[in-house]
């Protein structure tokens, strides 16, 4: 019977030991997640739109509970926009579809089995594509020709917590500058609609994400 206590503190001390080796250590990882964004538009009735997001990053601990983890992502930000003063513009919807580059900077604890951290996220982007329409069935999936900026850029703040080589995350983020170029290649229902809802507004909302580390 000692044996198999002795055996189960041996087993128990290794374990501990393997997670605090795996948590202070340089690691790569992936993620996936919901993204839930809408935009602070006062002239319409406003919805956020659901997407998901997903990819890679790079763990690399630095002193003091301090880790820093870069990586690169595809993100899905947008609005559903209602009625606004227009009358010629019943409602409009904007998907933007973005490659963006998050740096993590995180604080944590290492608690053996388990790491909370908080952290604060700058970010850069840029649109790979867009899905924009008007109650005119009018749709632009060009955001140039749509008359929305293809770089983005923002800041995430958040919580996560570590448990062995998962990470669970929640953030609340906002994307800074104006979401309208100011364009005037291709003057539509759509282009009209994205200058009237979005000149001087960006997206903002929250993400939860789950990551696995290798």
């Amino acid at each position: 019977m000692k044996k198999i206590i002795a055996s189960l503190f041996a087993v128990l001390a290794l374990s501990a030991a393997m997670q605090a080796q795996q948590i202070g250590s340089n690691r790569f990882g992936v993620d996936v997640g919901f993204t839930s964004s809408s935009a602070n538009v006062s002239d319409f009735k406003v919805s956020n739109v659901s997407g998901f997001h997903a990819g890679v990053y790079y763990q690399i601990p630095l002193v003091s509970g301090l880790s820093l983890q870069p990586g690169i992502q595809y993100q899905m930000k947008g609005a559903n926009l209602g009625t606004a003063g227009d009358a010629n513009v019943k409602w409009l919807d904007t998907v933007m579809h973005y490659i963006e580059v998050p740096v993590q900077i995180q604080y944590g604890i290492d608690l053996m089995y388990l790491r909370p951290y908080a952290f604060a996220e700058p970010f850069i982007g840029m649109a790979v594509g867009t899905n924009s329409s008007t109650a005119a069935n009018q749709e632009q999936t060009d955001p140039g020709k749509a008359a929305l900026n293809r770089l983005e850029y923002g800041l995430g703040v958040g919580v996560g917590l570590e448990v062995w080589r998962m990470q669970f995350a929640f953030k609340y983020f906002w994307n800074f500058g104006n979401l309208y170029n100011g364009s005037t290649q291709e003057v539509n229902d759509v282009s009209t609609a994205v200058k009237t809802a979005f000149d001087g507004k960006n997206f903002n909302g929250f993400s939860i994400t789950v990551g696995f580390f290798f």
